[in-house]
């Protein structure tokens, strides 16, 4: 279940290139890696503060028919809020109109407090996502796991 965002943040949004050094900012200070941020950063997602500050962001490499989403990270003021839940929603939506057929989820298995947990909740909104574009599939789609 995606919490509702602040009314303080913006909605998702691509990326735009006066961004990219408060985004390697908030990668940096994450522990994730800078390697392929500037090559892929017109695909990255972002959301901001009311005041303009980098809350989230998210980035995506295409390699054909398929994305790998990585670098997906809250600053550390705004943990907590439901920001990364709201990006993913937005990527696998900007994905699904691209064509994309499959998502892969980057996750390190260092600084991430339960990466089966979060990788469980990107597989069902994928799930999801590919199943409101395919309305005639019967196939369920797995709950969350927590």
């Amino acid at each position: 279940m995606t919490r509702a965002l602040e009314p303080t943040v913006s909605a998702p949004r691509a990326a735009g290139p006066r961004e990219r050094d408060a985004a390697r900012r908030v990668l940096s200070a994450a522990g994730l890696p800078l390697a392929g941020v500037d090559e892929h950063f017109t695909s990255f997602r972002v959301l901001h503060s009311a005041d303009g500050r980098l809350a989230a962001l998210a980035g995506t490499e295409r390699y054909d028919t398929a994305w790998l989403l990585r670098s997906l990270v809250v600053a550390r003021e705004f943990r907590g809020r439901g920001h990364g839940s709201a990006l993913v929603p937005s990527v696998l939506a900007e994905a699904r109109r691209a064509g994309v057929v499959d998502v892969f989820l980057l996750t390190p298995t260092r600084r991430t407090s339960s990466p089966r947990s979060a990788s469980a909740r990107f597989r069902a909104a994928w799930s999801r996502s590919r199943s409101a574009r395919a309305p005639s599939s019967k196939a369920p789609v797995p709950p969350p796991q927590r």
